[in-house]
């Protein structure tokens, strides 16, 4: 055995005496590393399990709480996507095929603007609205009524009364124009040259007073 840091060991020859406290001096001083070793090692793992005990635990970190809108009436983008209405639905397949159907159909077309009317001859500006047209067709007069928009209406008086001056005779020449023509006409002949200052005078059914008069400078060649 090992007291003091001698070995005793009773035994009869000194060699064998020598060789057991060898031994015994190597086991004894393993056996105490070892104990020292486990000895540390509980300590150790003594102090990991206080420190875990005594430490607070790690508060988890909070989630942010979501933003309240600044609109407190309008829709969530979770309302909206609630809302949306699902592809297969026939509702919003019909439309889609209307849609496309829009963008395929081709723009419509633009309808022609109608050239202005042209009144033939001489245009006179009525007093009451709308339009006459003068000119000699076959030699005689010819009168035309117009609407505002310029298209050929029937006469609305029973008769109209012209004369112009001419250079083969001291007096002016003078003329009835009846219905006729799609107008107004006579029978009498007009002579050229077709240059002259015509005075015309419309009638009312029954009435001997002109109801619209008007003065021209005649041209046609």
């Amino acid at each position: 055995m090992i007291q003091g840091g001698r070995c005793k060991v009773r035994v009869k020859t000194t060699a064998f005496r020598d060789a057991a406290c060898e031994w015994v001096s190597g086991d004894y001083i393993g056996n105490m590393k070892f104990r020292v070793l486990i000895a540390g090692m509980s300590l150790l793992a003594s102090a990991v399990a206080f420190a875990e005990m005594a430490a607070p635990p790690v508060p988890k970190p909070r989630e942010p709480a979501p933003a309240a809108p600044s609109n407190p009436g309008a829709p969530t983008d979770t309302d909206v996507t609630k809302a949306a209405p699902k592809s297969d639905d026939p509702a919003t397949k019909k439309d889609a095929a209307k849609t496309t159907a829009a963008k395929k159909a081709p723009p419509p077309a633009k309808k022609k603007e109608e050239p202005p009317a042209v009144i033939p001859g001489i245009t006179i500006t009525r007093d009451k609205g709308g339009f006459l047209g003068l000119q000699v067709v076959n030699n005689n007069f010819l009168l035309s009524f117009y609407d505002a928009k310029k298209k050929k209406i029937p006469p609305d008086v029973a008769r109209a009364a012209l004369r112009w001056p001419v250079k083969y005779q001291p007096g002016p020449e003078r003329t009835v124009l009846n219905p006729g023509g799609g107008g107004l006409t006579s029978a009498k002949s007009v002579k050229p040259p077709l240059t002259f200052k015509v005075f015309i005078s419309l009638f009312a059914e029954g009435s001997e007073e002109a109801v619209e008069n008007y003065t021209l400078d005649y041209r046609q060649e």
